[in-house]
């Protein structure tokens, strides 16, 4: 793939794609003496629209070197972000508009440069801003610029102009693993458009900005304390998204054993139920045929739920078993899907799979008890 140096390179999602004297960065393999001083490939061109560079940013709150920042590099045009002033030490203020499938929004370096700060000390972040009253926006650290590496995020709503937290300790989604992001590898924290699937709109002022040691600092980043290692070992969590009344709940801590969650969805656009993270070395299924997923399943007010694959760019592709059985083995054919989404740009791909979940129709409303005890391919 053309990199944002204006070269052909080999593309990857983890360092065991590339050979042994590179490094995968922004999504593609490179050499480390190839990188510039902030390790990124320094850029030509425009395939990824930011001025994240050392030599374009300005320093802002906190000391940081901040910058607009808008993703190109998922393929879906329209984001943009700007500067309503020139940034100084006393105030950013960014307007952005993000596509259907890119952020947009500003970013601060924090590693690397003049206020280099090591985030695994601290467990509380906090900043002073104006953002409109219940603007929907994001807060997220990462290892890089364009979200290939590790990053955890937060969802946050605007009050107006007010002090702002994130405990550090506790995101609303990690990548790769919800079960622990290792916070002191970051270098950008980034204040974004609200999601991928929809345009989105922010208009941020940040006045001050800064970190607390709440307790003892130093630990991982996990989402919400509500994640653990369950059945075969894979890292196992909740998930509920949409509109209205639609969450997940242990009935008890995962184990290595099983997995159950309790599921109310009243909502007619919402879904939820338990994440199973597939571990790096298992993310390729193409030379899968089946996935078989030993459950028990009791449904109320519904007769159906879904399984669904999402590969690291976000696509996903949703198996609706043919016949629900309550306490069964039940084996979906990989070659048949229901529905297939598209993400970032991207198709869906079995050789990136990252998540495996279970859980409620999108359009039905009901509630569920779902155990999971073994989920394997063949």
């Amino acid at each position: 793939m053309c990199a944002s140096d204006q070269h052909c390179r080999a593309p990857c999602q983890f360092r065991t794609a590339c050979t042994s004297e590179q490094v995968c960065v922004s999504g593609v393999c490179a050499a480390a003496a190839e990188l510039d001083p902030n390790n990124q490939l320094p850029q030509s061109g425009s395939s990824l629209t930011s001025d994240a560079g050392a030599n374009a940013c300005q320093v802002g709150p906190g000391g940081y070197c901040w910058s607009t920042y808008a993703n190109l590099t998922w393929g879906s045009p329209g984001p943009s972000a700007s500067w309503v002033v020139p940034p100084s030490p006393e105030l950013v203020h960014v307007a952005a508009q993000s596509g259907v499938d890119t952020l947009a929004g500003m970013v601060a370096q924090i590693r690397g440069g003049a206020a280099d700060v090591d985030l695994g000390q601290y467990d509380q972040l906090w900043f002073d801003a104006d953002v409109p009253q219940n603007q929907d926006f994001k807060v997220y650290v990462a290892q890089d610029t364009v979200g290939t590496a590790a990053s955890c995020g937060w969802n946050l709503s605007g009050i107006g102009r007010g002090r702002y937290t994130v405990d550090l300790k506790a995101a609303n989604f990690c990548m790769p693993s919800n079960c622990g992001y290792d916070r002191s590898n970051s270098r950008f924290l980034f204040f974004s458009t609200k999601d991928w699937g929809v345009s989105n709109a922010i208009d941020i002022t940040l006045t001050a900005l800064g970190l607390s040691a709440v307790t003892s600092g130093f630990g991982p980043t996990t989402i919400g304390g509500s994640a653990g290692i369950g059945p075969g070992g894979w890292c196992a969590s909740l998930f509920s998204w949409g509109t209205g009344t639609v969450a997940a709940s242990w009935v008890e801590a995962p184990s290595t054993t099983q997995a159950r969650v309790e599921v109310t969805d009243a909502s007619p656009v919402g879904t939820a139920g338990l994440m199973i993270e597939l571990p790096a070395g298992k993310q390729d299924l193409t030379g899968v045929s089946y996935i078989d997923i030993d459950a028990n399943i009791a449904l109320s007010q519904m007769s159906q739920f879904e399984v669904v694959l999402t590969s690291w760019y976000g696509s996903a592709c949703h198996y609706h078993p043919a016949a629900f059985a309550g306490t069964t083995t039940y084996s979906l054919s990989m070659a048949s899907p229901t529905q297939c989404y598209t993400g970032q740009g991207h198709a869906f791909t079995a050789s990136s799979v990252v998540y495996i979940t279970v859980g409620t129709l999108w359009d039905l409303t009901g509630n569920a008890d779902i155990t999971v005890t073994r989920i394997a391919t063949r």
